[in-house]
């Protein structure tokens, strides 16, 4: 029986009790549609892990415990990075040697595009200190790297990058303490430029050096001597093989987007997704032969510095690596018959691309050789006795495998999506990295809307993701916004037909001053007409955006407003929920806690990775996916979704915990907690005080219109 909530009158649902749990709903089939590949699969055990600390621990303890092969398949590698912190005892480098020379089959498979290392506007860091033009190794590299340490300070140091965000913040510092002292309008714009240019700094996540990301020098140089080993023909372990893989079959990544309810905007973007699309998976396998110890990574995190960290989130923390600012991001551990479709997905791509690679890796070949094994060596009587922690490691009747995937024509993972959203009956929380495929907004007004005309009670989104990082990105994020009555949001992508309108009226008006001026007929009529084409251009494009016409009587003349220009974020901008459907878009932030007297609170955003959906308290969906047209129809990525309540709620009540420091019974109530903690934190931060949790309101004043170019 369902249990209600006493109050409020909606009955909200409380989220003790899960919903919707009939299984067969959530899974895909792949005999009816084409599009899905593998098959759900029983008998799984899930364990979330919540930030790099959780995660990349979970795989340094996997790693080493292999006894006979480790799969790795990633975006982002960096053979630097030590898995259990800054002070770890291995590098990710040497742990996988280490392993090689324990006579472990090790593995790596990483995304790098030839073609885009040509094009500077979209080169990637994927492989930091991996010199894509000259084929793998840069001979320069570390004449280089010792050349701008010897310029900037002898011995190991940071980066330039790291001395000047040490030189913005005295600056910044010393403004803040002059506008205390002596508060004017002049000591506060140079205490915000400051300010500004100091959290610029510091949430940057790459330096101008290869893009690689504050490394210190004996990290490049190791770096540089490992891709020679194994990216070349070279003195690697006999056990270890390392290649890359791209894009290699345009016209088939185009198929994917046949039928898209997401066509492409334009030229521009229709380019960059077809020649720029990546491999975007993330996945480990372990042990594969060994069905009794066997287990799996599907991931968020790519394997670099910048991932890891805590939930505590510091804007000073000695757990991260020293440059990076704040990260959030999510992956799972997981066991059981989902291994058999991890093994297929790596063993096909790892086997597709060597022919590319160098001979020395053709030894590596995994062909058929594994696919004796079925589904039924991983069925929980063989490994249950070998359970991990039962505290984070959730039983999962039922979980798949799910994929974007252009060989295959596989698109699982956007019908796990859309098959999701039409299931809801209450909430649904997306903690992505992008919010960007209006499809899914269409779907959930579309399906919110019905309900609401049947009298069942509302639903709820709540969103956590990231503010555009280019106003390319902006557009399609605006879409989805517009379509959510959050436009404002973005609020020059949301004025621009305002600010055509008023462009119009202004040609009105200067056209009639000029006619009315003017000593010449001919010219009289020449301006009247131009004045009446004007008229007709305004009335149609009224006509066609009849809101976009109201609010220019609205908000005729006003400034856009920045965050620091007003305490109440209702002054800034105006929201207008759908039918039967409550939406609130967040993002992170954290701040300095109990500054020194006199000093001022600094505040930087928390960057979200994230690629999580949770429905209902029901259903579990978390891999490598955005929420954009790349993630559902270009880039090859990879998902587990199941319906485990459990690990569904788990996982809500952790993350809400911990960005919003409660977690109320119901999603109504979780709903209004979350408007006003946002907004205190927004007056926290216009008044300098230290923000309440991570939550603060989705709102970018600076993000321009652009042509789409994601």
């Amino acid at each position: 029986m369902t249990k209600l909530c006493a109050a409020p009158t909606e009955q909200a649902l409380c989220l003790d009790t899960p919903l919707n749990t009939t299984t067969a709903k959530w899974q895909l089939l792949p005999g009816i549609d084409p599009n899905i590949i593998y098959e759900a699969r029983y008998g799984v055990e899930i364990t979330p892990l919540i930030n790099g600390q959780a995660a990349f621990t979970a795989l340094e303890q996997a790693i080493l415990n292999a006894k006979d092969s480790i799969d790795i398949i990633c975006w982002g590698f960096d053979p630097s990075l030590r898995l259990s912190g800054p002070k770890g005892q291995y590098r990710f480098g040497e742990l996988l040697e280490k392993k090689a020379r324990d006579k472990v089959e090790v593995r790596v498979l990483i995304w790098y595009s030839h073609t885009a290392d040509w094009v500077w506007e979209f080169k990637e860091e994927s492989l930091p200190d991996y010199d894509k033009l000259s084929g793998g190794y840069d001979n320069n590299a570390g004449k280089h790297i010792r050349q701008l340490d010897h310029y900037f300070r002898q011995g190991p140091v940071v980066s330039r990058h790291q001395r000047q965000l040490e030189a913005a913040f005295k600056r910044y510092q010393d403004a803040a303490k002059q506008w205390r002292e002596t508060p004017s309008d002049q000591t506060r714009a140079v205490m915000e430029n400051r300010q500004a240019a100091f959290e610029t700094l510091y949430n940057q996540a790459y330096t101008e050096y290869d893009g690689t990301p504050f490394l210190q020098w004996e990290d490049r140089l190791f770096n540089e001597a490992w891709y020679r080993r194994y990216a070349q023909a070279g003195t690697g372990y006999k056990n270890l093989w390392f290649t890359t893989r791209d894009i290699k079959n345009f016209n088939a990544v185009m198929d994917m987007t046949e039928e898209s309810g997401a066509p492409f905007e334009g030229f521009i973007q229709e380019q960059l997704g077809k020649y720029f699309a990546t491999h975007h998976q993330k996945m480990v396998l372990i042990d594969y032969l060994k069905p009794k110890t066997a287990l799996g990574f599907v991931m968020g995190h790519n394997m670099q510095k910048n991932y890891f960290d805590d939930d505590k989130h510091h804007f000073h923390s000695q757990k991260r690596y020293q440059g990076f600012r704040p990260w959030q991001d999510i992956s799972t551990r997981v066991r059981g018959p989902v291994l058999v479709d991890l093994n297929h997905n790596f063993s096909r791509a790892w086997d597709k691309e060597l022919p590319w690679d160098l001979w020395a890796n053709q030894g590596s070949k995994i062909g058929s050789y594994r696919d004796y094994l079925t589904k039924e060596a991983f069925e929980p009587n063989q490994w249950r006795s070998e359970k991990t922690d039962s505290r984070t490691a959730f039983d999962c009747a039922m979980a798949q495998i799910i994929r974007t995937e252009y060989t295959d024509q596989d698109k699982s993972i956007l019908r796990s999506y859309e098959n999701a959203l039409n299931n809801v009956t209450d909430y649904v929380y997306s903690e992505n990295q992008y919010f960007r495929y209006k499809p899914f907004a269409d779907q959930l007004i579309e399906l919110a809307a019905k309900r609401k005309a049947k009298g069942a009670k509302d639903l709820y989104w709540f969103v956590v993701t990231n503010k555009p990082n280019s106003d390319g990105e902006g557009t399609n994020t605006y879409q989805m916004l517009k379509a959510l009555g959050q436009g404002e949001r973005l609020p020059q992508l949301d004025l621009e037909t305002v600010q055509q309108m008023e462009d119009l009226e202004r040609e009105i008006a200067d056209y009639e001053n000029k006619q009315a001026n003017s000593r010449f007929q001919l010219w009289s009529d020449r301006y009247a007409e131009q004045a009446d084409q004007a008229k007709a251009a305004l009335a149609a494009m009224k006509a066609e955006h009849p809101e976009d016409a109201e609010k220019l009587e609205r908000k005729r003349g006003e400034a856009i407003k920045d965050n620091l220009d007003v305490e109440d974020p209702k002054a800034a901008f105006e929201l207008q929920n759908n039918v039967g459907l409550n939406v609130h878009i967040a993002t992170l932030a954290t701040c300095t806690r109990n500054p020194p007297p006199g000093y001022p609170t600094l505040y930087t955003s928390i960057y979200v990775h994230s690629k999580l959906l949770l429905v209902d308290d029901v259903y579990f969906l978390l891999g490598s996916c955005n929420i954009n047209k790349r993630s559902m129809e270009l880039d090859t990525e990879l998902a587990i979704a199941t319906p485990t309540p459990a690990l569904a709620k788990h996982t809500r009540q952790h993350l809400w915990g911990a960005h919003a420091e409660k977690v109320k019974g119901s999603s109504f109530f979780n709903y209004q907690y979350w408007d006003e903690l946002m907004s205190d934190n927004w007056a926290s931060r216009y008044r300098g005080n230290p923000l309440t949790g991570f939550l603060v309101h989705f709102y970018d004043p600076d993000c321009e219109v652009a042509a789409p170019n994601d």
